[in-house]
């Protein structure tokens, strides 16, 4: 037997393989018998699949075996030592192979190889299986589950170690109401019928959950042996849309019935008994009542109706009963159901007081045209509460087709009324759309409103930034206004209160921008049309104000587009004039400091100073020229940085002394400092911002007030708060005060103070709004972005000592201005540089032909060849040779364009004499 116990590397195969339940009775020698079962032990595992020796014969003993799952019959499992007879009742073997260790060998290698091939199906049901959507079970051929995907654990909440267990009650994935459809399909099944492979059922999870699916079941071989293969879905979904199907099926079926009604030529009462007889025939439904809007509104007749009880019919009569009909007067109510509770009915609106005594609730469903009531469906039911969402849907959508049927009706009857108000609307409509002067159309709109309406009183009030005010164009009484008609006219809705005072809304969109208001002594039949065409003549006095203000728009922006072609000439000319001017302040400047260098005496020194101031104050002016006229933002400035708690303290320091004469007044300082982080900004932009708008809440203030200064923090960003308590701004005012030119203090303002500001916080990344109320204040919040952590405001620069040359170096300077050129050298000259000299850029390459010098500064805008072409010419021609720009066009140079280029610096006129050798000290020693 020691050769058999070679095998044992076989045991991770077998421990792969489920255990079966059948038996398998082996007739082997005694002597071999403890040997084998030691062995099948050890290879089976612990599941004890070898059983002890329970019976005993002559010559032999029976062996139990419990063999792996879908072994094939013919496998030769065991068969060892010398065979005695079979018993005729025990299974046994197809084929016996000769007796010994061996033939366990090749038993055993046989397994080992069918145990790889059920790893591999195994594998192989995984891939295919676990991406499927639906849920996926194999049952064996006693219907135990030895396989489930994932989608079925998912469903079920039931996990693969807990389903596929022989002991695993499949009733728990069977809600209680299905048990008995499966138990008829088991039996069926047992007694060999045939049943459908396709069923459904009501489905139950872990958590007790139920739901409905549908099974497709289909006969396979699963692991050798018999067995079927299940595929699940929720059908929740599915089953919901078939019946959403087949309600609206219903729905059409019905308003396709109404919709053959309403299209014949019939009389309005006959139109509403059959649609009533229609809806009868629905389930739901224990009464139906149909009624027709009269006059005064509100009032409507009992033209049909269909369950009532005698008690009721008696009541009603043949010939219309006529009662009200609580839509508070909402002439705009769209066709929306109203459910009632009838254990707590109000007065008002009841049928009669019989309906309490037959029925417990009540659907209203009001028949709108338009903005118009036509009439009314109630439905009834005898338990409260039992109206669902879909009877309410089938009656709205039913009253939706029969209002244009009903208003048809009421539209023959009030015809010759109408005709006569649409005539006067459109004469006069004609008159008041011609003209754009505010006082002809207030006037031409209250002429309009009475002829229509032949009210003793009509007011026309307009929507301001105060209120509601009366028109101050034409002479007129003020009708008081209900508050709950202004309520409702704020959204649209015209109101008639009883008192016969009635609200036309006019609206521009769905913006409320005014009221016409009428007012009869004694109301009278034919309310609803003279409703209407005040209404209709609402519409066309929105459409004249709209024209107006187009007008107005249109006047805007012609007026805008010219300032800003003439914001783009002066730009343009400026940006011009301001470079001829540097050349001038150039020359001034650099001649200046090179006296200073050359004089000693006091008096000559301190005329020289204020010459210096002038030409640096000079060139500080055509700075900001060009800033104004630049079109694109410095990029450099997005990296500066700004302590703006500090930027308010410099602000107030230079601007306090003028307070009290500007506000005519004194005023309190309301001062709220957060200890800000910095932020993304020029400290000296921002002084300007917050100075222009100290001065104009200064200027908003009448005799005195408060002006409040107030920073902060945000997610990333710190605030800036300039607030008054002045007299405010209207929301015209404020829709304009970021627009170039415009202002509100007349010839005394130029109209570019916010404007600038407002461009130059956007600039910086950051974005500024303002806040304002008539009577109370204004406030702007300037928002902008912090800089990153160990980023500061930049300290006050101190001015180092010009470095000196070191050794001997050759600068080329290409100017065409013979003054800048001369001024430049000497500088150079007098920074102990050699220095040669070139009118364009020709002439700087003709120079280059002969000599190299150690740097060529270079004017941008030069004739024959200019600064950027002479640029190219260098870097494809002269490799390695640094240049850089001389400028007058400031700031608005393109700083990108100049980096692209290839040039080491740019000197800006005018320059001063230490700016000019540092730059150029520091290009030649790099």
């Amino acid at each position: 037997m020691g050769r058999l116990l070679c095998h044992g590397a076989f045991v991770p195969v077998w421990r792969r393989l489920v255990k079966s339940p059948e038996v398998l009775k082996v007739w082997v020698s005694e002597s071999a018998a403890a040997s084998i079962s030691t062995l099948l032990n050890q290879a089976l595992g612990e599941s004890g699949w070898v059983s002890a020796l329970p019976t005993r014969a002559e010559v032999g003993v029976y062996m139990e075996i419990h063999p792996p799952r879908g072994l094939p019959s013919d496998l030769p499992l065991l068969a060892i030592g010398p065979m005695a007879r079979p018993d005729q009742n025990l299974r046994t073997l197809k084929h016996l192979p000769e007796p010994g260790p061996d033939a366990l060998a090749r038993a055993l290698r046989q397994l080992a190889g069918f145990g790889e091939h059920r790893a591999f199906e195994s594998e192989l049901l995984e891939a295919l299986t676990e991406q499927s959507s639906d849920s996926i079970y194999i049952l064996d051929e006693r219907g135990y589950f030895v396989f489930i995907n994932r989608r079925f654990e998912q469903l079920y909440g039931y996990s693969r170690q807990e389903v596929c267990v022989p002991e695993f009650n499949f009733e728990n994935l069977i809600a209680p109401g299905s048990h008995a459809i499966i138990q008829a399909r088991v039996d069926a099944i047992a007694a060999g019928e045939t049943v459908d492979s396709h069923y459904e059922f009501e489905a139950m999870d872990s958590s007790g959950r139920t739901f409905p699916v549908a099974v497709s079941v289909s006969k396979i071989t699963f692991r050798g042996l018999p067995a079927s293969v299940g595929i699940l879905r929720d059908i929740t979904e599915s089953r919901r849309d078939k019946q959403n199907l087949q309600r609206t099926n219903r729905e059409l079926r019905v308003l396709n019935r109404v919709a053959t009604v309403v299209n014949r030529a019939m009389d309005l009462d006959t139109v509403l008994d059959l649609s009533v007889d229609i809806l009868a025939q629905q389930p739901g439904l224990d009464a139906l009542v149909a009624t027709r809007a009269d006059e005064p509104p509100g009032t409507f007749t009992v033209v049909a109706h269909r369950g009532l009880p005698k008690a009721l019919t008696d009541v009603i009569g043949d010939e219309g009963y006529t009662y009200e009909v609580p839509l508070k007067n909402k002439v705009a109510e769209q066709s929306q159901a109203f459910p009632e509770l009838l254990s707590e009915p109000t007065e008002a609106g009841l049928l009669h007081p019989l309906i309490l005594e037959y029925f417990g609730s009540k659907l209203l469903i009001p028949v709108v045209h338009g903005d118009r009531p036509m009439g009314t469906l109630q439905a009834y039911n005898r338990d409260p509460g039992s109206f669902g969402e879909e009877t309410e849907r089938l009656l709205e959508s039913v009253a939706s087709q029969l209002a244009p049927a009903l208003y048809r009706s009421w539209l023959h009857q009030e015809q010759a009324e109408q005709i006569g108000h649409l005539q006067a609307l459109d004469e006069l409509a004609a008159q008041i759309l011609g003209v754009v002067d505010g006082a002809v159309i207030d006037q031409e709109i209250i002429k309009a409103a009475k002829l229509i309406s032949g009210a003793g009183r009509v007011s026309l009030y307009w929507q301001r930034d105060e209120g509601l005010v009366l028109s101050s164009e034409v002479e007129q009484a003020a009708i008081p206004v209900a508050a709950t008609a202004l309520a409702a006219a704020h959204e649209g809705n015209s109101w008639l209160e009883g008192d016969g005072r009635l609200h036309v809304p006019i609206t521009r969109g769905n913006r409320f921008s005014g009221l016409l208001v009428c007012h009869w002594s004694r109301m009278s039949l034919g309310m609803a049309s003279r409703i209407e065409a005040l209404e209709l003549l609402a519409s066309h006095a929105s459409l004249a104000v709209e024209q107006k203000k187009l007008q107005g728009e249109r006047d805007r922006a012609l007026r805008q587009q010219f300032e800003s072609e003439k914001l783009a000439g002066l730009g343009a000319l400026s940006a011009g004039v301001a470079h001829d001017f540097n050349n001038v302040l150039a020359a001034i400047l650099g001649r200046t400091q090179l006296l200073r260098r050359q004089i000693d005496q006091p008096d000559w020194l301190a005329s020289l100073d204020v010459i210096e101031q002038a030409a640096l104050d000079g060139a500080a002016t055509v700075r900001r020229i060009q800033e104004f006229s630049r079109q694109q933002p410095d990029p450099e400035a997005r990296d500066q940085a700004a302590d703006l708690d500090q930027v308010v303290r410099d602000t107030i320091a230079q601007t306090s002394a003028q307070w009290v004469e500007r506000a005519g007044g004194p005023v309190h300082l309301d001062l709220n400092l957060g200890d800000v982080a910095t932020v993304r900004a020029d400290s000296r932009e921002l002084r300007e911002v917050l100075t222009n708008l100290v001065n104009n809440a200064l200027d908003a203030m009448r005799g005195g007030g408060t002006l409040g200064l107030h920073t902060g923090e945000g997610e990333g960003e710190c605030f800036l708060v300039c607030e008054d308590d002045g007299a405010g701004m209207p929301e015209s005012v404020r829709e304009r005060i970021f627009d170039p030119f415009y202002t509100t203090k007349g010839k005394e303002g130029t109209g570019l103070g916010l404007a600038v500001s407002f461009s130059i916080i956007q600039r910086c990344g950051g974005r500024m709004t303002v806040g304002s109320e008539l009577g109370k204040g204004t406030r702007f919040t300037i928002h902008l972005p912090q800089v990153p952590e160990g980023v500061s405001a930049p300290a006050e620069v101190v001015e180092s000592i010009a470095p000196q040359a070191q050794g001997d170096h050759l600068i080329l300077v290409t100017e065409d201005n013979d003054d800048v050129r001369d001024l430049l050298v000497q500088i150079l000259q007098e920074g102990g540089y050699r220095t040669l000299e070139a009118r364009n850029g020709l002439e700087c390459l003709e120079v280059l032909s002969k000599t190299r010098p150690d740097l060529i500064l270079s004017d941008l805008g030069m004739p024959e060849l200019d600064g950027w072409g002479l640029a190219k010419r260098l870097c494809a021609e002269h490799e390695g040779l640094p240049f850089g720009f001389i400028t007058g066009w400031g700031d608005s140079i393109d700083r990108e364009a100049v980096s692209e280029a290839g040039a080491k610096l740019v000197l800006s006129k005018p320059f001063r004499i230490e700016d000019v050798l540092k730059q150029v000290a520091r290009v030649i020693s790099g």
